[in-house]
Formats: structure tokens, C-alpha cells, sequence
């Protein structure tokens, strides 16, 4: 498993660019909103909460690896179920007292997790 942690200045660009992606869908969320205006907006107002964070939108991106028979260090597929990783996501939004939702993203070669999220 690849973890990857960024912070941007904005929501909207974050959303967009997941949301974006081909074969993307929210598989949990405790938004209200589906499209990437209207989640911006609903970030926008937990942003108010801190408004001397220059970067209070974040992302987390979780990269499962993905291997065939002939790579050179052979065969290997890791896995965990949407529901794991939505376990996951809630557990540590929770310690971090964010606000969050989880995308999930299926490439041609790995299945990547996005946990974007409101916070310091």
C-alpha cells in the first residue's frame, strides 16, 4: 500500500480533479452534496471555522500496488474491500477531527483511494 498526503488552498480544485477522473465514485461521504461546486461549498463553511489556515483542504491518496506474472519481482495484487477502507477513512478523520469523504478511483493498473478532507 503507497500513502500520499497533499494540502491545497482549494476545495473545488481538489474535488473536480478527482471527481474527474474516469471510472471515479464517492463510496462514503457526510456531505450532502454530490457535484464538485456544491461539496466546495459545504467545505467552504468548515473552512470559516479556521480562517488563518492558508491550506485547509487536504487529500490523502492510498494506491493499492499491482503486479503481473512477468514483472521481474513477480506476480502481486493487494486488496482490501470498499468497506475497509471506508472503516479506515472514519477512524482516522475521527483522531483528526476532519471532515471528509472517500472517492475511489479504478486505473488500468491500481485502484487508488482519495480521503479528502477538512482541516489543519
Amino acid at each position: 500500500m503507497i500513502v500520499n498526503q497533499k494540502k491545497n488552498a482549494s476545495f473545488r480544485t481538489t474535488v473536480e480533479y478527482v471527481l474527474g477522473k474516469e471510472k471515479s465514485t464517492i463510496i462514503d461521504t457526510n456531505m450532502g452534496g454530490e457535484t464538485p461546486r456544491i461539496l466546495a461549498a459545504e467545505f467552504a463553511a468548515s473552512r470559516r471555522l479556521r480562517p488563518n489556515l492558508k491550506r485547509a483542504c487536504g487529500h490523502i491518496i492510498i494506491s493499492i500496488p499491482h503486479r503481473e506474472a512477468d514483472h521481474s519481482r513477480g506476480e502481486y495484487h493487494e486488496h482490501l474491500d470498499n468497506d475497509q477502507y471506508v472503516e479506515l477513512a472514519h477512524r482516522w478523520l475521527k483522531g483528526m477531527e476532519f471532515l471528509g469523504e472517500v472517492l475511489k478511483h479504478l486505473g488500468q493498473y491500481c485502484c487508488r483511494y482519495y480521503l479528502i478532507f477538512s482541516g489543519g
